[in-house]
């Protein structure tokens, strides 16, 4: 008869040095199982926020743009937008700008019946982003403001270290006006700018998550809320 039959067939069942070594043994491997299953979690969480940003990043990137492109009376400053902004009928200027208590990127701007808006351009509160935007004029090596029509602007997302930013050509004007950075920028809208059309403002629902992430998800929530 084989060792193997042997052990089977033997009924006196396991003494408690073998099951407390048997569960030291599987306790071992299931804290290794789910620091593995934990560490790749954080690895696609990571990405994926990342991929979001990026995402978000760029879209807004696009939307200065396109408003620098065609504006006129372009300044930089670190003053944000007067506070009666939405009840002053003479002031016709747009403004995008970093919201420090919102740590929103907005756009006031009024359509053609002077009515004025405020739309976001990147917010990252509902995510847990922290972003910040700083617009340049023309610098020169020794960092002195130099005429010219090419704004420099950079969105940063400072928790994941990420940065987008460009170079734009300001069409309708010489030369930039105001500071030689800030968090401000203004100037006076055409027709041709966002302020004239809808908009869909970056971010939304993010795709669903994979099959490896849900069953990740569901292994780990019972010792780590995420």
């Amino acid at each position: 008869m084989s060792i193997i039959t042997k052990t089977l067939r033997d009924k006196r069942g396991l003494s408690l040095v073998e099951l407390v070594t048997a569960l030291a043994i599987f306790g071992t491997v299931l804290a290794i199982g789910y620091n593995a299953l934990f560490s790749t979690y954080k690895a696609f969480d990571r990405a994926e926020q990342h991929s979001l940003v990026r995402r978000d990043m760029r879209l807004a990137v696009e939307y200065i743009t396109k408003e620098v492109r065609v504006a006129y009376n372009l300044g930089i400053s670190s003053a944000p937008p007067p506070a009666d902004y939405f009840s002053d009928p003479n002031n016709e200027l747009s403004y995008i700008y970093f919201d420090n208590s919102s740590k929103a990127i907005l756009h006031l701007f009024k359509d053609s019946d002077g009515n004025a808006h405020e739309r976001s351009v990147l917010d990252g509160s509902l995510d847990g982003f922290d972003y910040s935007l700083n617009f340049y004029s023309g610098l020169d090596s020794n960092g002195n403001n130099i005429p010219s029509a090419v704004l420099h602007f950079l969105i940063t997302e400072n928790n994941l270290g990420v940065n987008m930013g460009t170079n734009v050509i300001a069409n309708n004007v010489p030369a930039l006006t105001g500071d030689a950075s800030g968090f401000v920028l203004s100037y006076e809208a055409t027709h041709e700018s966002h302020s004239a059309g809808s908009y869909v403002p970056p971010g939304g629902t993010p795709a669903p998550p994979s099959f490896l992430r849900r069953l990740i998800r569901f292994l780990l929530r019972p010792l780590i809320n995420i």
